[in-house]
């Protein structure tokens, strides 16, 4: 692949994570009245994901996927050039995510930030500390899932802690 292939899969991640923290793309229905006050007494099912969640978490490991496999691929020349969009790939996915999203779109962000590991060696090492730095910023140690936790402990053995 070449640069342009890996930007433009860095501009697809970009717009994929904006489209659903907006609620965009696959927003169903919400229901209204009596629907919505008992609509998870009669239809939940604590193993069911809404499609539009599971849609957004595999797109997005996909995307990364994708990316981190363009990357790799890279001739020394365009090297640096690919650090930089997957730096800016792991900084969108980790990112703070706002109060003001709905609960169940901020949580599946925050469970997508794990989904971020397999850039994670294509960054130097002051580009991944960084990112470190800034996630323990965002999310105190003591109040990650473990998801995160496995996520950051991956950064501390690329870091060499």
């Amino acid at each position: 692949m070449s640069l342009s292939d890996a930007a433009a899969l860095g501009a697809r991640l970009e717009d994929h994570l904006t489209a659903y923290a907006r609620g965009t793309v696959g927003q169903p229905p919400q229901p209204k009245g009596f629907a919505r006050l008992f609509r998870r007494w009669f239809s939940y099912n604590a193993q069911d994901i809404e499609p539009v969640h599971k849609d957004f978490l595999e797109g997005t490991e996909a995307l990364v996927n994708q990316l981190a496999a363009a990357v790799a691929e890279l001739s020394a020349e365009e090297e640096d050039r690919g650090k930089a969009l997957a730096e800016q790939a792991v900084r969108s996915l980790l990112a703070e995510k706002s109060e003001a999203l709905p609960n169940d779109r901020r949580l599946y962000l925050i469970a997508a930030e794990p989904l971020c590991a397999p850039l994670l060696p294509l960054l130097d090492r002051d580009a991944l500390a960084r990112q470190r730095e800034e996630m323990l910023r965002i999310t105190p140690r003591r109040l990650m899932f473990p998801r995160q936790l496995a996520l950051l402990e991956e950064m501390d053995r690329l870091l060499g802690e």
